[in-house]
């Protein structure tokens, strides 16, 4: 609680947000030393479980990042998708954001929803330079999801072909096929967002 009483962590009906949340969403740096010094919690969430962390990760602001993990944010919180800040900037494209929460401790194998790695999540938004950077930090570039989907499908499935390299690249293995028996081959057709490939 702040001085005069205030609960710096509440929720704004209308927003649905923490202060927190949105001053980090904004890249207001300022607004975000002053809640944290004024005894915000790191890790307070919206609604929906997300945190000033994975606001941060997502809009690429790396300065405000790096005070919310300074004010002692949890780097692996989940929130409601099961999805943790590394996610939000795998699927922002966000490079330096992934290199950043690595070196905080940011756990690179973690599986979300339906089984996907942040590796997962990048290859299919076609995020090279998030994909490069997760690979860097130790990634594994043949994790397979649910359906036993590796990245490779992913990228492949959605025809971003740079990301394919990546991760070629990277070791991923070409004959690795899904529950449904399909190989990255097969599966390389341009997709529609948002469908699985």
């Amino acid at each position: 609680m702040a001085a005069d009483g205030a609960d710096l962590d509440a929720i704004h009906p209308d927003q649905g947000s923490t202060a927190l949340y949105l001053a980090a969403l904004r890249g207001e740096k300022t607004m975000v030393s002053t809640l944290l010094e004024a005894g915000a919690n790191p890790d307070a969430a919206n609604a929906a479980g997300l945190t000033g962390l994975g606001a941060a990760a997502h809009a690429g602001h790396a300065d405000v990042l790096a005070m919310i993990l300074d004010a002692g944010a949890s780097v692996d919180l989940l929130n409601q998708a099961e999805e943790t800040a590394l996610f939000a900037a795998a699927r922002a494209g966000h490079g330096e954001m992934v290199a950043k929460l690595k070196a905080a401790g940011a756990d690179l194998r973690l599986k979300g929803k339906d089984g996907q790695t942040a590796l997962h999540v990048a290859a299919g938004a076609g995020h090279a330079s998030a994909a490069a950077a997760l690979l860097d930090g130790g990634a594994f570039v043949n994790a397979l999801d649910a359906g036993d989907y590796a990245p490779l499908h992913m990228a492949a499935g959605y025809g971003h072909t740079e990301v394919v390299q990546v991760l070629l690249d990277g070791g991923a293995e070409v004959g690795l096929q899904s529950k449904t028996g399909l190989s990255v081959r097969q599966r390389n057709r341009p997709r529609a967002r948002g469908t699985r490939p």
